[in-house]
Formats: C-alpha cells, sequence, structure tokens
C-alpha cells in the first residue's frame, strides 16, 4: 500500500511552533524570573529595570512596518536568520550587563529583531500554506507560546537559582537559538510555489469555496507579493480601518489579567486567591487560543469573532461581581482575551482581504496590537489610581469588546459580494 505523503505545511507549522515557543514562550515568558535577582544584585529599581520591555516595544513598534516589506523582498531564510541571530544575542548579551542605559539598548535591539519573529513571519507563513485549516493551525502555533513558557518557567528558574542570573540569561539565549534557528534555516519556506508545490487545500476546491463566501478575503494563489497588485478599494479601505480598530481593541483587552491580583486584594480576598484568579485566566488562554482558530475554521471567522468578543465583553462585566465562585469563572472566560488578539486578529485580516495584501495589511494591525498592550497595563493602572476602583476599567473592558463586536460586523458587510 502507498503511504500517504505528508504535506510540507503541517513541517511550516513545526516551524513556526517552534519560533513562537523559543521566543514568546521562552524568552518573553520567562523575563519576569530575572527582575529580583537583577534589582538585588545591582540595586535598580523594579519600575526602572522593567522600562528596557517598553524599549523593546517602541522598537518592535516602529520596525514592524519595514519588517513586512523586507520579508516580502528578500530571501525569507536570510532575514528571519539575521533577526534570530540578533534576538538571541541580544538576550544572552544581558547576561554581562550592569547599567540601565546598557538593559534599555539591550531591549530596543530585541525589539528591533523581534519584530520579524514574534509577530509577522508565523501568520504570513501560515498564511501562505494553509488554504484550508488555516485557523487551527494558527491556534496550534500560538498555544506554544503558553505550553514553553509552563514547561520552562521552573526549568530557567532552577538555572538562575543554581547558577545565577547571568547564566540564566546565557541558557536563555542559547536555549532561544537552538529552538528557533533550525526551523527558520532548513524548514522555512515563504510560499509552496517557491518550491513547485500548492498550499494545503488548495487542491480540495477549498480556494474557490472562500472567495464565493469572501470575494474580497485573502484566498488565492499569488506568485509575486509585490508585482501586479490590484489597487486598494474604497471597501477594502473601511474593512482596513475596522481591523485596525479590532486589533487595537484586543490589544487593550488582553491585558487585564495581570491585574488581577490586585483587584482580588482591594476586594478583600488573600493574595492567594488573586493568583488563582490569574492561573484561571492562563488556563482560558491556552485553551482559547487552541479551540479558536478549529472554531473559525467550523464555524467561520465572523461568527467566531463575535461570539469570543461577546463572552468576554460579558466575563470582563461579571467579574464587577465580588463573588468569588463568579470571579474565577469570569476570570477563565476573559482569558480568551489574549487568543482573540494573537488568532482572531490574523484569522479577521484574512478572511477580508486578498492574499498579495496580507502581509501589508496584518503588519498594520500588528502595530495596533503591539502598541496597545505595551501602554494598556499603565493607563488600567491609571484608571484604578485616579478612581480608586476597577470598576471603570472592567466597563471600559467590556466596551471595547464591544466595538469590537460592531467593527466586525462593519467590515464583513463592507466586503460582502455585491449582487448583480
Amino acid at each position: 500500500m502507498n503511504r500517504r505523503k505528508i504535506h510540507y505545511a503541517w513541517y511550516i507549522l513545526v516551524a513556526c511552533c517552534l519560533m513562537q515557543g523559543g521566543t514568546i514562550g521562552l524568552v518573553q515568558n520567562c523575563r519576569g524570573l530575572f527582575y529580583n535577582p537583577v534589582c538585588t544584585e545591582l540595586g535598580f529599581k523594579v519600575s526602572a529595570f522593567t522600562l528596557y520591555s517598553t524599549a523593546h516595544g517602541i522598537g518592535a513598534f516602529f520596525m514592524l512596518p519595514f519588517a513586512a516589506k523586507l520579508l516580502d523582498r528578500y530571501p525569507v531564510r536570510r532575514v528571519l536568520g539575521i533577526a534570530t541571530l540578533f534576538f538571541c544575542g541580544s538576550t544572552a548579551l544581558m547576561g554581562s550587563l550592569n547599567s540601565l542605559a546598557q538593559w534599555y539598548v539591550a531591549g530596543a535591539v530585541q525589539g528591533i529583531s523581534g519584530a520579524f519573529l514574534l509577530f509577522l513571519p508565523v501568520p504570513i507563513l501560515l498564511n501562505n500554506w494553509f488554504h484550508q485549516r488555516f485557523g487551527t493551525a494558527m491556534g496550534i502555533a500560538a498555544s506554544m507560546s503558553g505550553v514553553m513558557g509552563v514547561v520552562a518557567n521552573p526549568i530557567i528558574g532552577w538555572c538562575i537559582s543554581t547558577f545565577g542570573w547571568r547564566a540564566g540569561y546565557y541558557i536563555l539565549g542559547l536555549a532561544c537559538f537552538a529552538l528557533v534557528m533550525p526551523g527558520v534555516l532548513f524548514i522555512v519556506v515563504r510560499r509552496p510555489s517557491d518550491i513547485g508545490m500548492t498550499a494545503y487545500g488548495e487542491d480540495l476546491g477549498f480556494e474557490k469555496a472562500t472567495k464565493t463566501d469572501c470575494p474580497a478575503g485573502a484566498a488565492g494563489k499569488v506568485s509575486d507579493p509585490i508585482a501586479g497588485r490590484a489597487p486598494v478599494t474604497s471597501r477594502e479601505r473601511i474593512a482596513l480601518v475596522c481591523a485596525v480598530t479590532f486589533a487595537t481593541c484586543a490589544g487593550f483587552s488582553c491585558s487585564y489579567c495581570q491585574h488581577y491580583s490586585n483587584y482580588a486584594a482591594t476586594l478583600g480576598f488573600a493574595a492567594a486567591t488573586g493568583a488563582m484568579l490569574v492561573s484561571a485566566s492562563m488556563a482560558g488562554n491556552i485553551v482559547g487560543k487552541l479551540t479558536l482558530g478549529m472554531a473559525g475554521d467550523r464555524f467561520g471567522v465572523p461568527a467566531t469573532l463575535l461570539t469570543s468578543c461577546g463572552v468576554v465583553g460579558l466575563a470582563y462585566l461579571v467579574m464587577t461581581l465580588p463573588v468569588l465562585p463568579v470571579l474565577f469563572v469570569s476570570a477563565c472566560i476573559s482569558g480568551i482575551s489574549m487568543p482573540i488578539s494573537v488568532v482572531c486578529v490574523p484569522m479577521l485580516v484574512k478572511a477580508l482581504f486578498r492574499a498579495e495584501r496580507y502581509s501589508e495589511f496584518y503588519s498594520y494591525a500588528t502595530m495596533a496590537t503591539s502598541l496597545m498592550s505595551s501602554v494598556a497595563l499603565a493607563a488600567i493602572g491609571g484608571i484604578y489610581d485616579l478612581t480608586g476602583s476597577y470598576l471603570p476599567p472592567l466597563l471600559l473592558g467590556t466596551g471595547l469588546n464591544i466595538v469590537c463586536i460592531a467593527v466586525v460586523l462593519i467590515a464583513f458587510w463592507a466586503v460582502r459580494p455585491r449582487r448583480a
């Protein structure tokens, strides 16, 4: 009997999982382990030290539009390989730093190189390779950041306590390099046509069905991402504004969970209860990343986005009730807000726009998500400081998800098929 050959798209998914796990799951999710030992030894204030994360966000924000163009114009393995060297190198280099200014520079370099690794390549590659089951593939790749974070945190924590924080940074940089670079150099291919293949599901007629359902959508094989592109229509401009607005609101909405421990304290609950609320939110995050992509493939992108934003908005509203079981359930449901920003935003852009516009338009949406997620923590804390209550921020979270629902409806109205 002939064994059925595995489609190369699944190898691309493996490379994307390694990229997400090595960068976000390993480096980003473990950076908090270094705050206390670094600040204790070098005498930094935690607030001053963590500003390197702001430098990281600023560097990524300004680099994202250029990163999208570079990924389009130059060999993807070369671009991602260089970015991996700088990202892992700047991470390992932190083990030899002694001043805040050095950390800020290293954070900016990490953010600039991270613009090529953390935000753009995974959705772009999966969009090119998966005409069918894109949402499922995106959800699996995104979930690897959470899985790797769960596995890596105790290991890196042990390394820091055993060998010191400087060795911990060296180990972190080397581990990230070992996870990301092999997939970048030996697996990643930008488009199926580059190696004489078709995308997964394209030969099953999926592309035709997608075009019928959403004529301005991203489905469609494009041999050249730059040359020969049709001009952007007025309807696509409306949809783009809606997509960026959705990404902006989603980027803000996904930042609430880090305030849950303090919120629990303001309600008179013990610190352990606050930690459990955060854990419940993380559980919702991991489950949401796995299920939202599958739901998008099974029930369609509009229905998935409307439902997920609706339940998250309701969760923030219900969380205003100081009843412990209600808080746990609503915290878990609100954890879906992170998958909305990570999984649903690329699904929305893919569903709305032609394939040759995906990387460009997705970079705009990612800039919005990155910017809002970097300022949301401070904004939520600022609103609490001004009002003395978490009620206004939680109501704001509900309002942001209502805005998400509205712009999704407008976006799909804008790209709906015109009747003859």
